[in-house]
């Protein structure tokens, strides 16, 4: 049976503890995106960085180290508020937990399954790859289709530290959601509340809560069950009890503030919306829209597992070789050609590439 809906009065406490938590959450999860882009943006600059296996190692540990702090920080904003939350309704003492037993060995194991926080951010060498990879082959394809302008990509080193902030935000957001988990177990096991629910925060979403999170945050979910999340989430679980579930009211009102406002009906369609929970290998339960994908617990295990061999220096010299041939053919070709302001701004970056990629294989003794 659901809870009768509180006055307005009765929700005015709990109202600006939901509000002061996911705000301080919001800005703990910016400092650690800050933190890990602007350490990058400085340790980054060296491509043969990305490349060598001591440094990606030595960037990675140095990044984990940064986000595992931020992600203590925000799980004892978690537990306390949890703690507070539960006493406040049940009307009985209920101390936070603290976050030794919950986070486990933060910078070991992480937070997440399967992939320790530097194992996580050692991907973001994966991405400054690709990226670079393909700002190769659009060039030589460019030239080879004499494109009238060359095709802009992010730069490696923006993609990178894109996806380390990303990274970082997600992290946050496990730490939270597994610290107030055990919270609402244990205020469970000792039956001071029943359940929980999700309350949105559309005002810390730069595009306004999503549909999923507005369609779930109808559901009641049980103490000993994670809350589903998903990337760039700004729910707040609250607890729920027999006789008290202030949460259901604070995101009628919130919805009828943020949407009914600005069309009268995005709120109603967004509550529509048809989402599914998924086991992510990585993070747990996931609310995704039908049909999109999502990564299995077999390829963060197949991933996990995988064990990066250490190119020998003549390996290293031949692949080199080979990309400055490459670049210096289509570069040839490019120079023949009517350049625009473009295109001779491109061939001076691949000037310059060409140049460091020379230079490393001199240093390889090639």
């Amino acid at each position: 049976m659901t809870a009768p809906a509180p006055s307005r009065e009765d929700l005015s406490p709990s109202t600006a503890a939901i509000d002061a938590q996911a705000s301080a959450v919001a800005r703990t999860t910016l400092g650690a995106q800050a933190a890990v882009g602007t350490y990058l943006a400085v340790a980054g600059q060296d491509e043969e960085a990305w490349y060598d296996t001591d440094s990606v190692t030595q960037m990675a540990e140095t990044m984990a180290r940064l986000v595992d702090n931020f992600s203590v920080t925000a799980a004892r904003f978690a537990d306390q508020f949890i703690a507070d939350a539960v006493a406040w309704l049940s009307g009985k003492r209920f101390r936070a937990l603290g976050v030794r037993n919950t986070l486990g060995m933060v910078g070991e194991n992480g937070v997440r399954e399967g992939v320790s926080t530097a194992g996580l951010f050692g991907r973001a060498a994966d991405t400054y790859r690709y990226q670079q990879s393909l700002l190769d082959k659009a060039f030589v394809d460019d030239v080879r289709a004499g494109a009238p302008s060359p095709t802009e990509l992010a730069s490696p080193l923006d993609a990178a530290i894109n996806r380390a902030r990303k990274a970082a935000s997600t992290n946050l957001q496990l730490a939270v959601r597994n610290q107030s988990s055990s919270v609402l177990a244990e205020a469970g096991r000792r039956d001071l509340i029943t359940g929980y629910r999700r309350v949105v925060h559309a005002e810390l979403s730069e595009e306004g809560s999503c549909g999923l999170c507005i369609a779930a945050s109808t559901v009641v979910y049980r103490t000993d069950h994670l809350m589903p999340m998903h990337p760039g989430c700004h729910c707040v679980p609250v607890p729920i009890t027999k006789t008290r579930d202030p949460g259901a009211a604070i995101n009628d009102a919130d919805l009828s503030r943020f949407y009914d406002e600005a069309g009268g009906t995005s709120g109603v369609l967004l509550r529509e919306t048809r989402y599914k929970v998924d086991e992510h290998g990585e993070i747990g339960p996931v609310l995704r829209p039908f049909g999109a994908p999502i990564r299995t617990a077999e390829e963060a295990r197949r991933d996990a597992n995988r064990r990066r061999t250490a190119k020998t220096d003549e390996q290293k010299i031949k692949t080199l070789q080979r990309k400055i041939t490459v670049l210096s053919q289509s570069h040839a070709v490019a120079s023949q050609m009517t350049l625009t302001p473009e295109w001779a701004s491109r061939l001076r970056a691949i000037d310059a590439r060409i140049g460091r990629l020379e230079d490393q294989v001199i240093r390889l003794g090639g």
